[in-house]
């Protein structure tokens, strides 16, 4: 369940088209193991953070209503290319409704946003933007 979630997470992203190919799974390096210096951005998310049918009777199961946290880090050589992205991403995400089979999905909502921040480890400094988005998916009735 977590994967299809996943993957309707970043199928919303790449409905825009400025942003198709630029989402990875991880930090993206060079072929001598130092940070690309590009755009992109790293989708996280994993298993659901809570699974809860709010009733006492039942257990859970993974077909419990839940709740997943995607981490999405943007990248970009400036800071304004990174706010550029950060404002289609969230244009992308905030308030959709995705369409994952026997579910139903909850609007999407940013549920924390850190401003631009420079990896220094590098010169010259990328500058990135983290931001958490909340997705709660129902079991359908």
């Amino acid at each position: 369940m977590s994967q299809t979630h996943y993957a309707a997470v970043r199928a919303k992203i790449e409905e825009d088209t400025l942003l198709l190919g630029l989402i990875s799974d991880t930090i993206r390096l060079t072929e001598d193991k130092k940070y690309s210096r590009e755009t992109y951005i790293v989708l996280g998310g994993g298993p659901p953070e809570v699974l809860d049918d709010a009733r006492l009777a039942k257990g859970q199961d993974p077909d419990s209503d839940a709740e997943y946290v995607y981490d999405v880090r943007i990248v970009a050589v400036d800071a304004d290319g990174a706010r550029k992205v950060c404002d289609r991403v969230v244009a992308q995400l905030v308030g959709a409704r995705l369409q994952v089979e026997g579910r139903r999905c909850d609007p999407i909502r940013l549920s924390h946003a850190d401003p631009v921040d420079f990896e220094t480890s590098v010169r010259p400094p990328l500058a990135v933007i983290d931001l958490e988005f909340t997705l709660y998916s129902r079991r359908r009735s």
